[in-house]
């Protein structure tokens, strides 16, 4: 996470082997060699009255570019850390179970989120200003399916451009130009988990994920989602799908 090689990392525990004394988040200092336990405290989130742990179950952290210290976490509700994960703020808890949350790494205080609803249908919201203040689109990306987003890509040249990739049952990736508002499908029938943007094009980006050929696979646009190149590994593994992806700073 910096020069001094500290990493973050958390453990995802069972419902019934998780006690309150647990510790969830660790850190390292030397590139992983040794670990302490990060006692994390959560302002705001409480069950049954009583606080409780944010990570217990299953902990995702994001890392914006501008700061090292800053992270944010994301488990059914959205936490907000300034000092490395040791203290926690709830910014929001009013949308879905979230799938992603993704950062604009060209237009930092853009972020967005999605997922699933508990009565199946898409979940959006986004924030411009950092995670502060928070607008639930869900509405508007919903396209008559029970489909869950699961990956985001926002464009480098423009925050209210971006793509949103879907599963279940409307396996699709959508694009918006007006920051949610309206949104278009630009790919079908390919269950997409992964996005990511291109370090040497402003204008390229990446998306895998399970593709209806059940091969490896990764589909490419040039044009910011508008069209697709679709690239099969043919020697590949059958059934399997990516879950993430890491784009190279080569051409």
């Amino acid at each position: 996470m910096g020069d001094n090689q500290k990493i973050i990392a958390a453990v995802q525990y069972e419902p019934e082997f998780y006690e309150e004394e647990n510790e969830v988040l660790f850190e390292s200092s030397d590139d992983g060699k040794t670990w302490k336990g990060i006692n994390e405290k959560v302002e705001g989130l409480t069950r049954y009255g009583q606080p409780v742990s944010f990570f217990h179950s299953l902990a995702l952290l994001v890392q914006p570019p501008s700061d090292l210290n800053e992270l944010f976490g994301y488990n059914g509700v959205i936490s907000h850390s300034t000092d490395g994960g040791k203290n926690w703020r709830v910014i929001f808890d009013k949308g879905g179970f979230s799938s992603f949350l993704k950062i604009s790494n060209y237009h930092p205080e853009h972020i967005w989120t999605g997922g699933t609803r508990p009565i199946p249908y898409p979940y959006f919201a986004k924030s411009e200003d950092g995670g502060e203040t928070w607008t639930d689109l869900s509405q508007n990306i919903s396209f008559n399916a029970d489909a869950t987003a699961t990956a985001a890509a926002i464009s480098p040249r423009d925050p209210d451009v971006g793509l949103v990739g879907f599963v279940s049952n409307g396996p699709a990736i959508r694009k918006t130009e007006d920051g949610g508002q309206t949104w278009t499908t630009v790919l079908q029938e390919y269950r997409v988990y992964a996005m990511g943007n291109s370090k040497v094009s402003l204008n390229r980006v990446y998306a895998s994920g399970n593709h209806p050929s059940s091969k490896p696979t990764v589909v490419v646009s040039d044009n910011y989602g508008d069209s697709w190149t679709t690239f099969i590994h043919e020697e590949g593994a059958e059934r399997l799908w990516v879950n993430d992806m890491a784009v190279a700073g080569i051409d």
